[in-house]
Parts: structure tokens; sequence; C-alpha cells
């Protein structure tokens, strides 16, 4: 098999600090795809575990809960088949717990998209917020979906779809009841309840008319 390195390089870190999960990108001689995830001590570097999927994670992102009782690890991909696969991060990891299907935009098999997808967890680590603005090659479908997984329950609670860029959604890291959301999209940050079901309400836009590259703090709302 081929092997590269996938994601980037994007590496997880597990609720106690113990573990940090990679992937690797595996195509086989049939052009067969995989995604492995590996298990490394912390401390030592020490390989530990592994573990494969099938499929295309060329659109594809990696998260890491930090809410003890969560000891999960979230690899999303996005279209056409966008799912989150919720991996098992403790010492018995990485084994595949939960595997929710997202929904969106779909395309014929062996159709490659490309863009962008975002993952960002609540405070209270039960919510994972996945935004995905993404062109198939062809450039006949496209998708800007928005959802939030529970990952609890491992079900969608939300699902939205726009006709333009859904950018990132930033989870206010208050965990006072009726804090707000944070989302950042062309340039401007807004705010909206946590549920994404208001109106997005601009907060934040650099009077010089440059757009804003990245919120590093939220405030309660």
């Amino acid at each position: 098999m081929n092997v590269t390195t996938g994601l980037n390089g994007a590496l997880a870190l597990s609720p106690d600090c113990q573990w940090l999960f990679d992937t690797l990108m595996l195509t086989g001689p049939n052009q067969q795809q995989y995604a492995l995830i590996r298990r490394f001590s912390e401390t030592t570097g020490e390989f530990a575990q592994e573990f494969a999927l099938p499929g295309d994670f060329s659109l594809a992102q990696m998260t890491a809960n930090t809410n003890p009782s969560l000891p999960e690890v979230y690899l999303v991909t996005g279209s056409p088949d966008a799912h989150v696969y919720i991996l098992d991060a403790s010492a018995q990891g990485p084994t595949l717990t939960g595997d929710v299907p997202l929904g969106g935009p779909f395309a014929p098999q062996g159709t490659v998209f490309t863009g962008s997808l975002h993952l960002a967890l609540s405070s209270a680590g039960d919510q994972l917020y996945v935004t995905q603005d993404a062109t198939s090659s062809d450039g006949e479908t496209t998708g800007h979906d928005v959802w939030i997984v529970d990952v609890r329950g491992m079900a969608v609670a939300v699902h939205n779809s726009a006709t333009t860029n859904v950018g990132m959604v930033l989870p206010n890291t208050s965990l006072a009841k009726g804090a707000l959301a944070f989302t950042l999209r062309g340039g401007v940050v807004s705010v909206t309840d946590s549920q994404l079901t208001g109106t997005l309400t601009p907060w934040l836009q650099l009077s010089d008319g440059k757009p804003v590259i990245q919120l590093l703090a939220t405030s309660a709302g």
C-alpha cells in the first residue's frame, strides 16, 4: 500500500492527556482507500494501537473531546459521504464506538470534493459543530452545510444548508445558560443562539474592512 500523512499531520490529544492520535492515508493497488488512526503514548511516543476505516478521507478533520467523561476522538469526513466516526480515546482505543451519517450534498461514486471542513466542540463536550463548504471536482455540486451532532446520543441534532459559505462555528467557552455561539463567515464574526436557529447578528468587524482571520477568545453572551 502507498502510505501518506493524513489530515496535514493533525494530532488529537485524549482528555486525560495520556494519548496522542494521528492519521495515515493508505491507498491499495486497486485504489482502495483507508484512514489508519494510530494511538501513541504522550509521554514516551511509544506506539500502542491502530484502527483502519475504509473510504475517501481527502476532505476530513479530526478532534478530541476534552471532557473526561467523554474520552472520544472524532474523525469527520465531508461530502460525498459525510460522516462522523466516534472513536474510543482511552487506553483501549482507537476502536469505533459510533458512526453518524451527516447527509448533505451527494455525488456519484468516485466524485471528489474539495473545500473546507471545520470542527468545534461545545464547552460541555456534548455537541460537535461541523461546518462544510465544498465543491465537487467537476464543479457540478456544491454544499454549504452546518451540523450539530449530539455525541452522547450519537445523532444529528441540527442540519442547516445555505447558498453561500458557512465558514466556521465558534462555541462559547461559557457554560452559562443562554450563552451565545459565534460564527466566522466572510471575515465577520457574528453571534447567534447555541443551536444556530436564530439570525446572525454581526459582533466583530474590523474598521478598515479587512477580514477577521481567527477569533482567539469568546465571552459570555
